[in-house]
């Protein structure tokens, strides 16, 4: 943070940010239905998050939505058999400061096609790598519809802060220092760090069995585990 920032600018930045993700607003309803913690999901089952719907809003029409431009890469994790690379598209200038992960749904001959076109790759220290997207790919990338969501906001969660929110979570999977806090019926893991660090993870709600599975525990939501 630039050090002519004084004090008197940041706290109302951070009382900004703090209102903008986890207070009521009486702002309109589209201005409501754009706030991160507003998650809903239809008559067809279909999650919408920040006005973005899991498996049908794509890339061009998400980046309307959020009036914010994303970046895109894809990334392969070879440490893990079986898992396909995944196109991402990070958004790393939200309005109120947080971050925002979109996942793409791209078929096997498209991923094919820009793995081996892909360029620049950066290693991660998980052993994930990270290739930057050919041009000539970048317009189909704009079509792929959205298949899941990461926002990580940039102000600290207590578990009341979100309980407030989300209700109370109908499992919880203590793993370390972070809790998984699952909302099966808006297909959330809300991943809260002991230090106050938060990651709101959407899929839609009929896929979120694969999330309890990524997590290594039974697709069983009806046993309380607190």
């Amino acid at each position: 943070m630039n050090s002519k920032i004084t004090l008197a600018m940041i706290i109302p930045l951070a009382i900004w940010a703090l209102w903008t993700l986890f207070s009521p607003s009486d702002s309109t309803n589209k201005e409501y239905e754009k706030r991160m913690w507003n998650a809903t999901v239809n008559e067809q089952g279909q999650l919408s998050v920040l006005g973005v719907t899991i498996n049908q809003t794509s890339l061009k029409e998400a980046e309307k939505i959020l009036n914010s431009h994303s970046e895109q890469a894809l990334f392969i994790s070879p440490k893990e058999t079986g898992k396909k690379p995944v196109i991402e598209a990070f958004f790393p200038k939200m309005p109120d400061g947080s971050k925002l992960i979109l996942n793409l749904t791209a078929n096997d001959e498209l991923i094919e096609k820009i793995v081996n076109n892909a360029s620049t790759p950066m290693a991660f220290p998980s052993g994930n790598i990270k290739f930057k997207i050919a041009e000539e790919h970048l317009p189909v990338i704009q079509t792929l519809t959205v298949s899941s969501m990461t926002a990580i906001p940039r102000i600290k969660i207590t578990p009341t802060m979100l309980v407030n929110q989300f209700g109370t979570p109908e499992q919880q999977i203590p793993m370390g220092d972070i809790m998984h806090n699952l909302y099966p019926k808006i297909g959330l893991d809300a991943i809260l760090d002991k230090s106050g660090e938060v990651m709101l993870q959407f899929v839609s709600p009929d896929s979120f069995q694969q999330t309890l599975i990524s997590l290594g525990v039974t697709p069983d939501l009806e046993a309380d585990t607190q």
